[in-house]
């Protein structure tokens, strides 16, 4: 009886010693998100504007291009409801004369295709086809951010996305040399915001920590 208790208080032991390393784990793993994210949303905090906002085109200044960031497209190569609130968006910037050039840069794999859906859509708004480039290779925010750096050599650059995605676009613009602005896409308030911005939450701390590797 004796070994057992013995037995049954290293058990306790060994278990409380387990729940305060992983507690500590956990501390340090919040710690380090919240520090990443103030830091990406503190430093781009005015580089965003509003669509809407009066004279918009002295606040963002002309620009090289403005870039829209894709997202889902429709089985019938539409673009989804969030995506068309960034390509009016980029429509409105085009004619209120921030840039004469456009980058649409989304995902291409197999059938599936954000770009040719995005650059569609702007011709049929009435951009001049001349007018935007298309770019096959943003699999990702980061890559596209880095294409527009380093393939297209834009110096100057406009990104337009989703507010709760602008911060980190605008971040990484100036982690890969290029003077960045935002403008965010107005339009709807969507059902899964929540887990978007969840998500954000947690690639805004990725991209942080691969820019400080890169």
């Amino acid at each position: 009886r004796e070994i057992a208790m013995v037995q049954k208080t290293k058990t306790k032991k060994a278990l409380k010693r387990v729940f305060v390393l992983l507690l500590i784990f956990v501390i340090l793993c919040l710690c380090t998100i919240t520090t990443a994210n103030l830091i990406v949303v503190s430093s781009t905090r005015n580089s965003m504007y509003e669509v809407d906002s009066e004279d918009l085109l002295s606040q963002v200044g002309q620009r090289d291009c403005i870039v829209i960031l894709g997202c889902q497209v429709m089985p019938d190569k539409t673009p989804s409801i969030m995506l068309e609130d960034r390509l009016r968006t980029g429509v409105e910037l085009f004619r209120a004369g921030v840039s004469d050039t456009i980058i649409v840069s989304g995902d291409r794999t197999g059938d599936y295709d954000e770009v040719s859906s995005m650059k569609n859509f702007l011709v049929s708004e009435g951009v001049p086809p001349e007018a935007i480039i298309t770019d096959f290779y943003g699999f990702s925010t980061n890559e596209t951010v880095r294409n527009v750096s380093q393939v297209y050599n834009m110096k100057r650059v406009c990104f337009v996305t989703q507010e709760y995605h602008l911060s980190r676009t605008i971040y990484l613009g100036e982690r890969y040399g290029v003077d960045s602005v935002g403008v965010c896409a107005r339009g709807h308030v969507f059902r899964w915001q929540p887990y978007y911005t969840g998500r954000e939450i947690l690639a805004r701390t990725k991209d942080f920590f691969l820019t400080l590797i890169d």
